[in-house]
């Protein structure tokens, strides 16, 4: 989807993509605040499998790795969101299921300044993921999505977060859309 200008924002179009060129066909989710990116999922080809909590759609992710052997994608918006994802990721953790948790965070402009639903992510997650990486540059968020994609499916497969902390609908388009 294309803003007024003509281009898609910068984080959306790269995630999606990364996701797309990865291998990504489907990612597991409820809808939440982040907009750019479903148009861009939607606009890749991505379809979105939507689930009635957070805690549905990692099960939901779980069992597709489990099935396909490749890894599966599940987002959570940030704060209580997040929290319920990664709450859910015991499981696939044990399984050593190929799953890569994508989340949105508090940007860190705003961190520490009791920004709505801010919570420390990345100590709710160490115990059930093998990586981690938060993602706050815009040019470095599809690099690091496709390198969580291979390190949940590399080595002995498992849990990994990306979690980005700069908006999805970004300033920095990339290119135009037909």
């Amino acid at each position: 989807m294309a803003t007024a200008s003509g281009v898609v924002p910068r984080v959306a179009h790269d995630v999606a993509r990364a996701l797309k060129d990865s291998g990504v066909d489907r990612v597991f989710l409820i809808t939440g605040g982040d907009l750019w990116l479903w148009r861009a999922l939607r606009d890749h080809g991505i379809e979105m499998c939507l689930a009635r909590s957070e805690a549905a759609s990692v099960v939901m992710a779980d069992a597709y790795a489990r099935v396909t052997g490749r890894p599966a994608v599940v987002y959570g918006q940030w704060g209580p969101g997040a929290a319920n994802v990664a709450a859910a990721l015991a499981d696939a953790r044990w399984a050593h299921s190929p799953l890569v948790a994508l989340t949105s965070t508090v940007s860190t402009r705003v961190e520490y300044k009791y920004e709505y639903q801010e919570l420390d992510q990345p100590p709710m997650f160490q115990s059930v993921t093998k990586w981690q990486a938060r993602v706050t540059r815009a040019d470095r968020a599809g690099e690091l999505v496709a390198q969580a994609l291979r390190v949940a499916g590399g080595g002995a497969p498992g849990v990994v977060l990306n979690a980005y902390d700069v908006p999805a609908g970004s300033p920095g388009p990339t290119e135009a859309t037909p």
